[in-house]
């Protein structure tokens, strides 16, 4: 799924936008809140819970929140900067996969044949060519060391709001999975990921930097409309 900076960037362009072209500083006013919400369901262990995952989902490697059922469970209620984080996250982590993936990368068994099942999965086609043993493609090497290369650069251009721990309140989350998480949690998670940023000496293996920016702005104009509803309702 989208890293932390990935999130916390869309987090910032979506109050960048809703103030500049819709006057609306709601969630600009409280956007740490937001920001926070936005990578709650990465710091808990309990992904099946936090994501809303269907059961159906069990055995494949395209695990991605159900988020139709999300926003059926809270339509109507008053939701906090949290909560419209944590639902900014899951619709992300939704179009990475059903959306960004399919353009990039295909899983296949040893025959050669299209599969989405974990064991069954033998290798990565790369839609730019080459195939890829799927533990090296999930690695350092490729996948997750992408996110090394490309968070310099999206911290240097986006310049997102990194949240502190102190500032999480439990009350303030009505969607339920986050009971067990604490501040020193957060910042343990945040620290690891966001604060040991460098430039690396080599380019991406998977997305490039253009496209998951545009990647960004994708989600970030679709996640504003489901805001609009939310808060119409």
């Amino acid at each position: 799924m989208p890293g932390f900076i990935i999130h916390l960037a869309e987090a910032r362009r979506i109050v960048d936008v809703m103030k500049t072209e819709y006057g609306e500083d709601g969630l600009y006013e409280l956007y740490e809140r937001f920001a926070l919400g936005c990578i709650l369901p990465d710091i808990t262990d309990d992904k099946e819970k936090t994501h809303f995952r269907p059961e159906w989902q069990k055995n494949l490697i395209t695990k991605y929140p159900d988020i139709d059922l999300v926003l059926k469970a809270y339509e109507g209620k008053q939701l906090t900067p949290e909560d419209m984080g944590i639902i900014t996250h899951l619709r992300m982590d939704q179009l990475y996969v059903e959306r960004l993936w399919p353009e990039y990368f295909t899983f296949r068994d040893t025959s050669g044949r299209e599969t989405k099942v974990w064991d069954d999965i033998s290798y990565v086609d790369m839609k730019s060519g080459g195939r890829v043993p799927l533990n090296t493609f999930f690695s350092e090497e490729y996948f997750y060391g992408d996110y090394d290369v490309l968070n310099p650069s999206i911290i240097k251009n986006v310049q997102p709001e990194i949240p502190k721990g102190d500032i999480y309140v439990s009350d303030y989350i009505h969607i339920p999975g986050y009971d067990k998480v604490t501040g020193a949690m957060i910042d343990e998670a945040l620290a690891a990921y966001c604060f040991n940023c460098t430039d690396m000496d080599r380019d991406t293996r998977v997305f490039s930097y253009e496209v998951i920016m545009e990647f960004i702005d994708y989600c970030v104009r679709d996640m504003i409309e489901i805001i609009k509803k939310l808060k119409d309702k």
